[in-house]
């Protein structure tokens, strides 16, 4: 096979098709290297997890693109030419141009492409066609099969709701009668017009997990209980599109009810339509009104935080012989488990004047060191990243004893998956908020006093004018990014400003 063309190094893509296993990807593995044997070609091999059609969420496939680019191998081997890519017509694009002006072979078990060969590279644009014709009639007929499964009574739309569990004898959801016992708690407080976030104290002082194996949430509680496969109806095509800011497609929109493909008595019930109305009825009286400090009617919206428990504070005004005050309001924010932060109030004025000082030290203290950088917050952003990986490192360490539980046989293999998912996505969260962290802290580096002395300068003249409070208030947040209050029992409030 290696006759005519001079290939010593290559790399081994291995990427999962729809409905294949591991032992798939095993095999593919296995004819790709005893190729290399044969021929002695020297490998590096780059597995791919995800399994999407575009190359945006192939992490693998962007890091072999990247070597090939840079001219690491003579050859790229793979299964067959649609591993590399049937997505969008750009995607495929960009493949072709990389191979072709890295002079670099894509090899398969029956051909050798060569992309600077004119017929190659009409071989490689039919089958490039070919294959994006073939994954949109894939996914057409998945689509078409998963409402044909609904209407015949099996469950097509992934994980169950609470408290049912995927039965796989008779491919549909049956109800868990130990999550239901809990459900029928939930669905009773609600209907005796209990808050959600009541019926999250309860659950969570219980030591009841959620659905996710986590605390409770007044989001999860309110969705459960609007959840209409509860009444033994199955709903899909409910939404077309896609939320995703990355992918080419329609943008996500919900579709009119009478487009929706709903197939009643389903599986087993476990409220009734009579207490579903009622439900709706005690939500609807609860719709919650937009406070007026989000749309920035307080001069101090969205910047003032509890130190105490980290919520943002709460704003309110009083009438009193000076006119109408604004005062902030005592925390009464609670944690998963009912208990109140309480954080005391304070009038605003007491915030307006610590900020007119810290602003006036933070002015002169730039003037003297037009230079300086923020090295104090750069260092505190780099102690709370080494705290967060140290978490991550504790997370991991979580894990592998999950692992070895599982093993010996402490957890049962719904047990560990619950608890490994639990701390798969902590770790994934850890992981973003470092990530996060990581870009503040290349502002802080690239900022320059300049540009701050120029900012503090703007919000001075608007702080002394006589604006609305929505002008201040954008102000405000171009040169502070948080406000940290706390007031202790005596009274004495401690006021910790953040500068951007």
């Amino acid at each position: 096979m290696n006759e005519g063309f001079d290939i010593k190094y290559v790399a081994l893509y291995l990427r999962k098709s729809r409905g294949e296993g591991e032992q798939d990807l095993e095999n593919h593995r296995y004819m790709l290297v005893n190729m290399c044997k044969e021929n002695n070609w020297r490998y590096l091999e780059y597995k791919e997890i995800a399994s999407s059609e575009t190359i945006e969420y192939r992490p693998e496939f962007k890091k072999l693109l990247k070597d090939v680019q840079e001219g690491l191998f003579d050859a790229v081997l793979v299964v067959d030419y649609q591993r590399l890519g049937r997505g969008e017509i750009e995607d495929q694009g960009l493949i072709k141009r990389v191979f072709k002006d890295s002079r670099t072979y894509i090899v398969t078990p029956e051909k050798i492409y060569n992309l600077v060969d004119d017929t190659d590279d009409l071989l490689v644009d039919v089958s490039g066609l070919l294959a994006r014709q073939e994954f949109k009639s894939i996914k057409r007929n998945l689509q078409r099969g998963k409402k044909i499964g609904a209407k015949l009574g099996r469950w097509t739309n992934g994980t169950p709701p609470f408290p049912y569990r995927y039965e796989a004898s008779i491919k549909n959801i049956v109800v868990d009668e130990e999550k239901n016992k809990i459900y029928q708690e939930m669905k009773n407080m609600i209907l005796n017009e209990h808050p959600c976030y009541e019926v999250c104290w309860y659950l969570n002082n219980r030591g009841v997990k959620s659905p996710r194996g986590g605390i409770w949430h007044e989001n999860t509680v309110r969705r459960i209980m609007l959840d209409e496969t509860h009444l033994g109806k199955k709903i899909t095509n409910k939404t077309e599109g896609s939320a995703h800011k990355n992918k080419k497609t329609k943008p996500l929109r919900q579709l009119p009810r009478e487009e929706w493909d709903i197939v009643e008595n389903s599986h087993e019930a476990v409220k009734t339509q009579e207490e579903h109305e009622q439900i709706l009825t005690i939500f609807s009286k609860r719709k919650i009104v937009p406070h007026r400090s989000r749309s920035g009617t307080y001069i101090l919206s969205g910047i003032v935080y509890c130190s105490k428990c980290g919520k943002s504070m709460q704003f309110t005004n009083k009438e009193t012989k000076n006119g109408n005050v604004a005062y902030i309001r005592k925390c009464q924010k609670s944690d998963p488990y009912g208990n109140r932060c309480e954080n005391r109030g304070i009038i605003a004025n007491a915030i307006y004047d610590a900020i007119n000082i810290e602003v006036q030290a933070y002015e002169s203290q730039l003037l003297k060191h037009e230079e300086y950088e923020n090295q104090e917050e750069i260092k505190r952003i780099q102690d709370v990243i080494s705290f967060k990986q140290s978490q991550i490192n504790k997370l991991n360490n979580a894990l592998a004893r999950i692992k070895e539980l599982y093993e010996i046989g402490d957890y049962t293999r719904e047990e560990y998956q619950d608890r490994k998912k639990v701390r798969e996505r902590e770790i994934t969260s850890t992981q973003n908020e470092i990530e996060e962290l990581k870009a503040k802290q290349n502002v802080q580096e690239r900022v320059n006093n300049k540009e701050r002395i120029i900012k503090i300068k703007e919000f001075k003249q608007i702080w002394s004018a006589e604006v609305e409070n929505k002008v201040k208030n954008q102000a405000l947040k171009k040169i502070i990014s948080r406000i940290n209050y706390e007031r202790d029992e005596n009274g004495n409030a401690k006021i910790d400003i953040v500068f951007n």
